[in-house]
């Protein structure tokens, strides 16, 4: 076998391997994902939590489909420095394979996108109130944990806020949602907390604290948001 023979046939194995290396790299992105996170300036909020659903199949002819809230959009990708470029409405997006995961850069939002559907903690059933209850099950510091509202579930500390609920006796102090007050009369009524004056929304109507079996305090403030405290740690 010549010289010119064996050069031909370094530079078609060469080319081979680096087709079989280039599709292997694109097998990695194609198929269905589900977008799992957003995240900006910080914040983090699962997406199903949020109420947002959205899939997006990449597919082997150079086509990306996306759904979100029933409508489906069709885009273009090719790959380009190791990741998927989709040209979306005269924007080139970036998505990005990390630990199994597909990553969505779009300025400051960084969108995760998984396998598989997350689910939504907000639809999990809520503990059961408790009934056997005194004013001394209240007592102690409470912190906010999330809040919840048709369809929707958000972390405090991802969303930047803070609430707190401080129980001594028969008198306690709240920040919830710029209302902040210090000894306030409180007292039971039936199996709820009520504390006297504290009315964020305004409506002079009371607005019970409830004790849940997991050890939970929620607290309903109207318009169907429910805020739910744990206990603080010491």
């Amino acid at each position: 076998m010549n010289k010119r023979m064996i050069g031909f046939l370094m530079a078609t194995v060469l080319l081979l391997s680096m087709c079989i290396g280039a599709h292997a790299q694109e097998a990695g992105f194609l198929g269905t994902w589900y977008l799992e996170s957003m995240a900006m300036e910080g914040v983090t909020l699962n997406a199903a939590d949020l109420g947002m659903s959205m899939t997006m199949t990449v597919n082997e002819n150079g086509t990306v489909e996306m759904v979100m809230f029933g409508e489906t959009a069709s885009y273009t990708w090719e790959m380009k420095d190791g990741a998927v470029v989709v040209e979306m409405d005269g924007n080139a997006m970036a998505l990005t394979l990390d630990g199994g995961k597909l990553t969505m850069t779009d300025g400051d939002g960084i969108s995760v996108f998984g396998r598989e559907p997350v689910v939504s903690a907000e639809g999990a059933e809520a503990s059961p109130v408790r009934e056997d209850v005194t004013l001394a099950d209240f007592s102690g510091s409470w912190q906010g944990a999330y809040m919840t509202m048709p369809g929707m579930r958000m972390p405090v500390a991802e969303m930047g806020m803070e609430f707190s609920v401080v129980v001594q006796g028969s008198t306690a102090s709240l920040n919830i949602m710029g209302f902040e007050k210090e000894n306030l009369s409180c007292a039971m009524d039936g199996y709820s907390l009520v504390i006297d004056g504290f009315d964020p929304g305004e409506s002079n109507e009371p607005m019970p604290f409830f004790l849940h079996e997991d050890n939970t305090l929620s607290c309903g403030t109207g318009n169907d948001v429910v805020l739910w405290f744990e206990r603080a740690q010491e």
